[in-house]
């Protein structure tokens, strides 16, 4: 609600909170933000799965946040895409966005801390496109991992296994960074959905029902309805 006022006033306040403690304030989160449509940043901590115990699992901000209106949620692959989507937020955002990041080590934390220490480290920030989707690992265009967030590391820990199974490289699938969960990149996901014969597996470290790979069934469903696909 501070936060809120504070936007309201002409700042971007960024609000750093454990996804399971924004749980308790969500009445505070649609009526005093995003209603509103406030440009408050909420960096959400621990999202996913956590050693701290069944309280503080962070496996439902997916899922309760894309209900609600005007927001943006994302998540980052690694601790560069962290740092630029603060930026990209702070820079252009004019309504409330949610950056979701797990509680474990940042993967390429040694890179960024490199950047840092340049010589002109704000020429290292970039603004990115938060609602398209990146290739990361090329491979069979029939075969897709789209990952949320740090699910990206985990499916790139995936291919090594697979080639121990005996899958041939050209069947090896390809990883998209899907950072943006709402709104879904739907260029990408109408292309790939046209393609009777295209596999795609969703990765998320959440709850099923409203999740990530909720939002592309639903988005699939949509063009069925349409009569698009």
């Amino acid at each position: 609600t501070m936060a809120g006022g504070m936007a309201k006033c002409g700042l971007k306040p960024v609000v750093s909170i454990y996804s399971t403690f924004l749980q308790r304030a969500m009445d505070q989160v649609i009526h005093d933000v995003a209603i509103m449509n406030l440009p408050v940043l909420f960096g959400i901590d621990r999202g996913g799965l956590v050693e701290d115990g069944e309280t503080h699992q962070g496996v439902f901000d997916i899922a309760y946040l894309r209900s609600v209106p005007n927001f943006k949620v994302l998540a980052p692959k690694d601790a560069i895409e962290l740092r630029n989507m603060v930026f990209t937020v702070i820079k252009e955002s004019s309504g409330p966005v949610a950056i979701r990041f797990p509680r474990d080590k940042a993967v390429n934390a040694a890179e960024l801390d490199a950047l840092m220490a340049s010589s002109k480290p704000e020429d290292s920030y970039q603004t990115i496109d938060l609602a398209k989707w990146d290739v990361v690992v090329p491979g069979n265009e029939k075969r897709m991992i789209l990952a949320f967030g740090a699910m990206v590391e985990t499916a790139k820990q995936i291919l090594p296994l697979l080639t121990k199974l005996g899958v041939p490289t050209s069947q090896m699938p390809t990883i998209i960074n899907a950072r943006s969960v709402k709104p879904l990149d739907k260029a990408l996901l109408s292309r790939l959905l046209h393609s009777s014969d295209t596999r795609i597996v969703t990765l998320e470290e959440g709850v099923t029902a409203g999740g990530f790979g909720a939002a592309v069934l639903e988005f699939s469903s949509s063009l069925s309805l349409l009569g698009e696909e």
